[in-house]
């Protein structure tokens, strides 16, 4: 049939006469309305594999004689003679066949064909015609096509192909056009490992062949592996791979990851590997050995050769005066070093450490004592490094280890580390103001895990909570019949810090293993460091926790008072005559309690639909501004009002709703003047909200003396006189406003007890903010009354101080997220001893504190040997 097509095209299809050598053809569609006319013949009828494609010229020319008589006879008749005798095509007969007599010739034709494109053609004892495509080096055949008269075969890489043409010179210009696939390459290993017996599937059939590159590309003889429906050719893809082999790369990275997964990694165990394993880590040991003794002997030699030639012998007359520069050169270098600085103490420690006979006999410095137990606490690895690389001289570990471990780790109040701070801080000289505090709390989560520890012959990591509630707690435990665990494992500590109000004064004062303490057995361990401090000479004016439910339990217990939206804030101290103190909830969670119930309100989980003024407030009109705030129908286009508001500030992750950073530029004056600009009456009611806030926020977040000035910010400056605008304004607007606020969804008529409460924020919030703000005012007001009280920093008041100190818990021994109860109290005393010189993380949720650039020569407690 192929044949059949080849001769068939050759011919004419009016007159039946076939091409000669050098004449033209045209195509019959050109002409098909004059052959209609003329002759009455329909080729739109015309079949392809019994009827040409094309005329020959001598029809063309008789075509358009009788159009020119009919033209210059103005007629249209179509008795105008034309002078053609239609040829009758009939189909193709497999026994006797016109067209295909003289095939011979045609096939001759077509090996002429094939070799024009490059081809290696032949004619085959059958007949058939037969060309071959070879790669680069001629031992690959990578394409071939036979032609013979049962039809069209096509095959690539020895696979047989369909082709889409009947006619073989279409069908041999479609092959050459196509490309080969080149499977998927990219997995190397994969394929050397599955070289001989295929990549098998979950069932064990193979899905996969490895092969080796032979297509004619650059990456020839690389392997690459195929899928084994892989249909070897690509019409026009980028990557020249078939679509089922680009389907099958996903399976592959999947299979690479997991293959790399399960080979042995260079420190893994030996009686974790197989005997495989085994020989060939044995091999790869053996290699690495072989190649470093090459390599240090080599060293050697190229040392020794450069001494020889390069070295020079120094006269006793030439060292003298060598060592003279040499001690002008120090001299010089110490004066480029500021004085009293920690580069000038790091660099006499180390020209000490140099001249000192023996390490045991350096004494060091407590501020480089500090510093190298800060690195330590970080990274033991990257101390070491930092020791073994020769480019600085410090402390050996086991000497932090008796700076770090001058008094055994345990939960509750230790009479060590507060001897220790009283010393430090010298508490027995402050004046009578300073010696006022703010008693902090929080808990942290850690890893539940028994260990036992060494010194102290016990196991770490059990309850703790204070000696009366844990006597009540076995009681309780002997009453029920054991139905009460009292013996639990800690899955918290609860940390206890103080924080001087008018002083520097900062230290941890105890931490206790909790299970989530609930407010009677915070009860017990607040008064016992309260008292602790009393005898330190110390007064706790204020208690500073979150708005957790415990610890407004906490509060209803000390001020003997029942649950409220305006709870008691202060109870009277029962270790001070004529003192209170205050309960306080910590501004920067208050702000991010706020954000939250905004965001809850009509978004996220829906729990709020907040109505202040008869206008909704929603956090779908924050969404509203980014949007409105970078379109294109803006006069300005590029120029935003509100740069810091990004996605991640609005589409908040459980991670992201625990940074003060985000939650403080939503709740922005910024924003509310973007909502501003927008020019929407029904935004009033959000725009006067984050108005609020914000004041809110910058009244009780004041931590800097100056910061007010750089950013022109009356809010933020510090608080001086009893009779500060600011306390009127947090006592009546604002709380006036949350009241106005309350009142007015309570009085809603035709709503549910649980849709009025919707409307405003939630009872917890908003009892957080009237503690926050009439124990600060009080407190702020008795502070300033004082003699010797200039000014008063509301940031006093936060937690950042234990945030700050969790963090470093965190981000002690290689980043422990969540430690056991034995490593906290292990890197809890690293911590208080490196003191400022450990840092919290940058990613941390609170403002990292200063270094302190004094250098205290104060000796440090040591363990005693």
């Amino acid at each position: 049939m192929a044949f059949h097509l080849t001769a068939l095209h050759s011919l004419c299809r009016l007159c039946g006469t076939k091409r000669k050598e050098g004449s033209s053809f045209f195509q019959k569609e050109t002409y098909q309305k004059d052959i209609q006319h003329y002759l009455n013949v329909n080729i739109s009828d015309d079949l392809e594999e019994i009827h040409p494609h094309s005329i020959c010229d001598v029809c063309r020319r008789k075509l358009n004689r009788a159009k020119s008589v009919a033209k210059r006879a103005k007629t249209k008749n179509a008795d105008v003679p034309v002078n053609i005798t239609v040829y009758s095509f009939s189909p193709h007969q497999e026994e006797s066949c016109k067209i295909c007599e003289g095939s011979e010739e045609d096939g001759n034709v077509l090996v002429d064909f094939c070799r024009e494109k490059g081809m290696h053609s032949w004619l085959s004892k059958s007949g058939a015609v037969v060309g071959v495509l070879l790669n680069d080096l001629g031992g690959v055949v990578l394409k071939r096509i036979v032609v013979s008269k049962e039809g069209i075969e096509a095959f690539v890489l020895g696979k047989k192909v369909e082709m889409s043409h009947k006619n073989p010179r279409l069908a041999i210009s479609e092959l050459l056009k196509w490309n080969i696939c080149i499977g998927n390459h990219e997995f190397p290993a994969l394929a050397e490992h599955f070289k001989k017996e295929g990549i098998k599937g979950s069932a064990g059939q193979t899905v996969g062949m490895v092969e080796t590159l032979s297509t004619g590309c650059n990456l020839d003889g690389k392997l690459t592996i195929r899928h084994v429906k892989c249909h070897f050719i690509t019409q026009g893809e980028e990557d020249n791979s078939c679509a089922v082999c680009r389907f099958y790369k996903v399976n592959l990275f999947t299979k690479m990851k997991t293959f790399e997964q399960e080979r042995p990694q260079k420190y893994t165990k030996n009686v974790l590997l197989t005997k495989g394993e085994l020989i060939e880590k044995v091999g790869q040991l053996q290699r690495e050995k072989k190649v470093m003794k090459q390599r240090e002997s080599s060293l050697k030699e190229l040392v020794s050769s450069i001494m020889e030639k390069e070295s020079l012998l120094i006269p006793s007359s030439e060292s003298e005066t060598l060592t003279k520069l040499v001690s002008e050169c120090e001299k010089a270098i110490e004066s480029f070093l500021p004085a009293n600085s920690h580069c000038e103490l790091l660099w006499k420690q180390q020209k000490k450490a140099m001249q000192s006979k023996s390490a045991k006999g350096m004494r060091w410095h407590p501020a480089i004592i500090k510093w190298a137990i800060a690195v330590h606490s970080k990274s033991s690895a990257a101390y070491d490094l930092l020791r073994d690389s020769g480019f600085l001289i410090l402390p050996h570990p086991s000497t932090l280890y008796s700076y770090t471990h001058f008094t055994p780790p345990s939960s509750g109040l230790n009479v060590d580390l507060l001897r220790m701070f009283h010393k430090f801080w010298k508490i027995g000289s402050l004046q009578p103001h300073e010696k006022y505090v703010n008693l902090l709390f929080d808990e942290m989560k850690i890893k539940s895990d028994l260990v036992f520890s060494k010194s102290s012959g016990k196991l770490v990591g059990f309850l703790n909570v204070g000696d009366v509630t844990q006597e009540m707690e076995q009681f309780e435990a002997r009453c029920t019949e054991g139905k009460v665990d009292s013996s639990c494992v800690a899955s918290h500590v609860l940390l206890f810090m103080v924080r001087g109000l008018t002083s520097k004064l900062k230290f941890p004062v105890a931490y206790y293993f909790t299970t989530g303490a609930p407010g009677y057995q915070l009860y017990e361990m607040t008064f016992e460091c309260i008292s602790a401090l009393r005898l330190l000479g110390l007064t706790v004016l204020c208690l500073t926790s979150d708005g957790a439910s415990s610890n407004r339990k906490l509060y209803e217990l000390i001020s003997k008072s029942a649950p409220s939206l305006t709870p008691e804030h202060k109870a009277k101290n029962i270790f001070e005559v004529n003192e209170m103190i205050y309960f306080n909830s910590d501004a920067p969670h208050l702000l991010k309690t706020l954000r939250n119930n905004f965001e809850n309100s009509n978004w996220n989980r829906k729990t709020r639909n907040l109505v202040y003024d008869g206008k909704p407030i929603k956090w779908t009109h924050l969404l509203q501004l980014q949007e409105w705030d970078k379109g294109s129908h803006r006069h300005t286009p590029g120029l935003v009002l509100v740069p810091k508001l990004t996605y991640e500030h609005l589409h908040l992750t459980p991670g992201l709703r625990m940074k003060v950073s985000l939650a403080a530029q939503v709740m922005s004056k910024t924003v509310a003047n973007g909502l501003k600009m927008m020019n929407k009456p029904e935004l009033a009611s959000t725009i006067y909200f984050i108005t609020m806030v914000n004041k809110f926020f910058d009244c009780l977040n004041v931590s800097s003396t100056t910061e007010w000035v750089r950013k022109r910010n009356d809010d933020i400056k510090p608080y001086s006189d009893v009779n500060d605008p600011r306390f009127l304004w947090l006592e009546e607007e604002f709380l006036g406003f949350l009241r106005k606020w309350t009142q007015e969804s309570e009085d809603k008529e035709g709503l549910t007890a649980k849709q009025k409460q919707a409307l405003h924020l939630s009872r917890a919030t908003l009892a957080g903010c009237h503690l926050a703000v009439k124990s600060f005012t009080e407190m702020a007001k008795y502070l300033l009354s004082m003699d010797g009280v200039e000014f008063i920093l509301s940031d006093k008041l936060n937690q950042d101080p234990i945030e700050e100190f969790f963090s470093k818990q965190r981000g002690a021994g290689g980043h422990h997220d969540n430690p056991t109860a034995e490593q906290f109290g292990h890197h809890f005393l690293r911590n208080i001893v490196a003191g400022t010189s450990a840092r919290g993380s940058r990613r941390a949720n609170v403002r990292r504190g200063e270094l302190s650039k004094d250098i205290s020569d104060e000796p440090l407690p040591k363990r005693k040997r």
